[in-house]
């Protein structure tokens, strides 16, 4: 049995469709066929909808889990069949396959909870001072409380306040290199595999997955997808002056070439990293 914590219906489609007839189809068709409208029992004047309506799509929505649940089962029973996946659990020379599947100890990086730790972090470190030693203060302020700059120097003694202009600098870096990124990543003795996440295929927000399983989860997760970059096995392209080019379209091509030098600085893979293009993310049992 599979717990999903992150299920891709496009690539699950698109797969699916292409390895075996009908399984896709169905789910698709099963979708439109529960979102047909009916005309009974009127909701509100004017709402433009009925509460059949309403009930028919909420219940649409959990058969279609449902049915992408099983889909994604007869999808990954048919590529181990075939010998399209390799199970990778631990030290192992990566096969090149379609598919991987590595279960182990996982982390979840959110770049987009890390920005705005990053971008509040003096407010919050303020606060959490204050808090702390609301008590204490008040007592031995004999009714004068301190002011906001001196519980600012007093939070700045203890590790809770930074210079601004390096917090804002470094949310600028961290908004402009990850944007937002939300990924799993599983260490393994010499290599690593990292997987991006589409958050609107999360089965739950990132919040409650968060206070569920942890940033380190200890459950061990499985990640089933397709490598797309290997850090050990990119090739170093040289790369041409913009100056140099004879007109705007060149230049501009060009100028994306240094862009992948700018992005691989920041959010390129590291040495003995693999990246995979998710489609399921799961606990087994």
């Amino acid at each position: 049995m599979r717990n999903f914590i992150y299920l891709d219906s496009d690539k699950l489609r698109s797969f699916s469709s292409q390895m075996f007839e009908g399984v896709a189809d169905f789910v698709v068709r099963s979708e439109q066929s529960n979102n047909e409208t009916s005309a009974e029992q009127k909701g509100p004047v004017g709402s433009g909808r009925t509460l059949a309506d309403i009930f028919k799509e909420s219940r649409a929505t959990t058969e279609l889990r449902f049915l992408e649940d099983h889909a994604y089962s007869i999808f990954e029973d048919k590529i181990s069949e075939s010998k399209m996946i390799q199970n990778v659990t631990f030290e192992q020379e990566i096969l090149d396959l379609p598919f991987l599947k590595v279960c182990g100890q996982t982390k979840i990086n959110d770049t987009r909870a890390t920005n705005a730790l990053v971008s509040n972090f003096n407010s919050i470190g303020l606060a959490l001072y204050t808090a702390i030693n609301f008590q204490s203060l008040s007592e031995k302020s004999l009714g004068k409380f301190p002011s906001d700059n001196d519980l600012k120097n007093r939070a700045k003694a203890e590790g809770m306040q930074m210079d601004q202009k390096l917090l804002s600098s470094l949310s600028t870096l961290i908004e402009f290199g990850l944007n937002g990124m939300l990924e799993i990543e599983m260490t393994f003795p010499s290599f690593s595999f990292t997987a991006p996440l589409k958050r609107e295929f999360l089965r739950e927000n990132e919040t409650i997955l968060i206070q569920k399983y942890s940033r380190l989860p200890h459950k061990h997760f499985t990640v089933v997808g397709s490598v797309t970059q290997v850090k050990d096995h990119i090739i170093t392209r040289d790369i041409n002056n913009v100056g140099d080019q004879d007109n705007i379209k060149k230049a501009i091509r060009v100028l994306s070439e240094h862009m992948h030098s700018v992005e691989d600085a920041f959010a390129g893979p590291s040495s003995g990293e693999i990246v995979l293009d998710p489609i399921a993310v799961y606990l087994e049992f």
